[in-house]
C-alpha cells in the first residue's frame, strides 16, 4: 500500500496505525499527488490511500492519472470533507471508495476489505507486553497541527496563505475547487498571476496589511477565470504573527463565492424591473394589509395612482380611504370593513382625487388570506380605469346623442338584433303601433308582423344576413289587432368582425316614402356608434 498526504503528521498516523495490521504492508508515502503518482507507476501497489487536498498537484489530479496509468490500483480516498460533500467527486475523479479522515480505523479497515473480498480481512495484532511511552512534546504539537490542517479542509470558505514576498503559501481544497487551479500552480505565484488579483485590488490590500499589521475585510472581487467565466468573491486579508517576535511573517487571504448570491440578487432585480414596468404599463399596483401589525404596504405603482413620492411612508388605511371622493369612501370603507371581518372580497370601480387634486377613476380588488380559521391579511391591486372610463363616458354620450336625434324624425326607426329581438325603437314607431317605447324593446319582430307579410319579411331577413339592403311594402299589426300598411327601407348592420349583428329600418307610411330612404342612408352612416349592437 501507498500513502499520499502532505501533512507529515497525518503520515505518521496512518503508518503507525498500518504497522500493527496483518495483511497490509506499506511500501511507500507521498508528500504531494505529482510524488504519488510517479510512486505508484514505480511500485505497482494494489493499493493508495490517496488525501484530496496537497500542493503540486491535488488527490483528485492524482486520482484521475493514477486511474489513466494503472487502472489494476485500488484508490481510496480520503480527507476531512464530510462523504455527502465529497463522496461523489471523488467517485468521478476515479477513486473506488472515500472514506472521511474522521472515521475510526475499524471503519478504514473494513473499507480496505471491500476492496479486496477475495483476501483475508486485515486484523490487528496483538499489542505487545511492553508499557507504552509517554508521547513526545514533539508529536504533541504534530498532533496539534493535524487538527488545524483538518480544520483548515473542512472550511465553507477559500483559504490561500501569502509569504511576506506576495507569494501564495498554501491553499486549501476549497480554494482549488473555487478557483479552478490545482494548488501546484498557485504555489510560488502572485495573486495576479492565479487571476484573483481583482483588477489590481488584492495585492495593494495584502501589502497594506502587512504594513499596518491589521485584518482587511469584505472585499467584493470579480475573478476571471481562464474560460472567460466571472465570479464574485468577497475577501479578507489578516495577517498573521509570529508568536516568538510578534512580527506579520504571513498573511491569510480567505474568500466566499458569492457568485450564486449576486446572480439571485441579480435575478430579483431584474424581477423586481420587470414587475415595475409591467405596474406602470397596466397601471395596476398591488397592496397588503397585515392585521397584526397594522402595517399596510404598496408596490410602486399605487404611489403613482395616489400622486404621492415613493420615499414617502404609505398611507395608513384611514388615509387610504380618505383619498377617495366623497361618494365612494364610504363604499370602500364599508367594503374593507368587510373584507377584514367577514373575509367578503370587493371588485369596485371607485373615483380617487390624487395628491396633485386630479380626479382619477380606480378599479380596487381585496381579497383575504385566512389562517386557522382567522383573516390574518388582506391585499389586492388598484388600477387606473381613468382612460376606460372616459371612453365609456363619451361613447355614452354620444348614444345620447344619436338617441336624441332619433326621436326627432318624422319616421319610425325600427332596430333588432342577429336573433330577431327589437333593440331599439324610436317613439314615433311606438306611437304608431299603438305601444310604448318599453314595451317594444325587448320583444320578438314577429309580434308586430301580420301573418301576411312574414313571409316577406323572412325573405329580407335573408337578405341583410348577405348584406343587402331593401325597400319594401310592409303590412304591421297594431295594438289593438288592426293592420298598418308601411314602407321599410333597411340595411344590415356588421359587427367590427364582419359578422351579421342585425338590422336598422326606416318605417314610414306610403306617403313618406322618399324621406324615410333618405333617413336611412344618414343613420347607417351613425348605426355603428349605437352602444348596444342594432341590426
Amino acid at each position: 500500500m501507498v500513502v499520499a498526504d502532505d501533512a507529515p503528521e497525518s503520515l505518521a498516523l496512518v503508518r503507525a496505525m498500518f504497522e500493527v495490521v496483518d495483511g497490509v504492508e506499506l511500501v511507500g508515502t507521498a508528500a504531494d499527488g505529482r510524488q504519488a503518482v510517479d510512486l505508484v507507476e514505480k511500485t505497482h501497489p494494489d493499493l493508495i490511500l490517496l488525501d484530496v487536498a496537497m500542493p503540486v498537484m491535488d488527490g483528485l489530479e492524482a486520482a484521475a492519472a493514477i486511474r489513466a496509468k494503472s487502472p489494476e490500483v485500488k484508490i481510496a480516498m480520503y480527507s476531512a470533507y464530510n462523504r455527502d460533500r465529497m463522496a461523489a467527486t471523488a467517485l468521478a475523479a476515479g477513486a473506488d471508495v472515500y472514506v472521511e479522515k474522521a472515521a475510526s480505523f475499524d471503519e478504514l479497515l473494513e473499507q480496505v476489505h471491500v476492496l479486496f473480498p477475495d483476501r483475508p480481512a486485515p486484523v490487528l495484532r496483538p499489542p505487545s507486553a511492553e508499557p507504552r511511552r509517554r508521547a513526545e512534546p514533539a508529536h504533541e504539537q504534530t498532533v496539534g497541527e493535524q487538527r488545524y490542517r483538518l480544520l483548515l479542509d473542512a472550511l465553507e470558505e477559500g483559504v490561500l496563505t501569502v509569504d511576506a514576498a506576495g507569494l501564495v503559501s498554501d491553499a486549501n481544497f476549497v480554494a482549488t475547487q473555487i478557483l479552478k487551479i490545482p494548488v501546484s500552480r498557485m504555489l510560488g505565484r502572485r495573486f495576479g498571476e492565479i487571476g484573483i488579483d481583482g483588477g489590481g485590488q488584492v495585492a495593494p490590500l495584502i501589502e497594506a496589511a502587512l504594513r499596518s499589521e491589521r485584518p482587511v475585510s469584505n472585499i467584493d472581487c470579480t475573478l476571471t477565470q481562464h474560460d472567460g467565466t466571472r465570479r464574485r468573491l468577497l475577501i479578507s486579508v489578516r495577517p498573521l504573527h509570529d508568536p516568538a517576535s510578534l512580527t506579520v511573517h504571513e498573511t491569510l487571504v480567505s474568500f466566499v463565492d458569492l457568485t450564486a448570491q449576486k446572480q439571485v440578487e441579480q435575478n430579483l432585480l431584474d424581477a423586481h424591473a420587470l414587475l415595475d414596468r409591467t405596474q406602470q404599463i397596466s397601471k395596476t399596483g398591488g397592496w397588503e394589509y397585515e392585521l397584526a401589525s397594522g402595517t399596510l404596504v404598496w408596490t410602486d405603482e399605487v404611489y403613482r395612482i395616489y400622486g404621492v413620492q415613493r420615499n414617502c411612508a404609505p398611507y395608513d388605511v384611514p388615509a387610504a380611504i380618505a383619498a377617495y371622493d366623497a361618494e365612494s369612501a364610504p363604499i370602500i370603507e364599508a367594503a374593507f370593513g368587510r373584507l377584514v371581518s367577514e373575509a367578503e372580497p370587493f371588485d369596485l370601480d371607485l373615483g380617487l382625487d390624487r395628491a396633485d387634486g386630479q380626479r382619477i377613476w380606480v378599479r380596487a380588488i381585496g381579497s383575504a388570506v385566512i389562517e386557522d380559521g382567522h383573516v390574518v391579511r388582506v391585499g389586492g391591486n388598484i388600477a387606473d380605469i381613468t382612460e376606460r372610463k372616459d371612453a365609456e363616458q363619451a361613447l355614452a354620450d354620444r348614444e345620447q346623442q344619436y338617441r336624441r336625434m332619433l326621436e326627432t324624425v318624422r319616421q319610425g326607426v325600427w332596430a333588432s338584433d342577429a336573433d330577431n329581438v327589437t333593440t331599439y325603437v324610436n317613439l314615433k314607431f311606438a306611437t304608431m303601433l299603438g305601444y310604448s317605447v318599453d314595451d317594444m324593446t325587448g320583444a320578438s319582430i314577429w309580434d308586430h308582423v301580420s301573418s301576411e307579410s312574414v313571409a316577406d319579411v323572412q325573405a329580407a331577413l335573408e337578405a341583410r344576413r348577405s348584406g343587402q339592403s331593401s325597400d319594401y311594402r310592409l303590412q304591421l299589426r297594431h295594438k289593438d289587432g288592426s293592420s298598418i300598411w308601411t314602407h321599410i327601407s333597411s340595411s344590415p348592420i356588421v359587427n367590427p368582425d364582419g359578422h351579421y349583428d342585425g338590422s336598422l329600418a326606416m318605417i314610414s307610411y306610403f306617403a313618406d316614402d322618399q324621406h324615410a330612404a333618405e333617413q336611412l342612408a344618414q343613420w347607417n352612416i351613425h348605426r355603428t356608434d349605437l352602444a348596444r349592437p342594432t341590426a
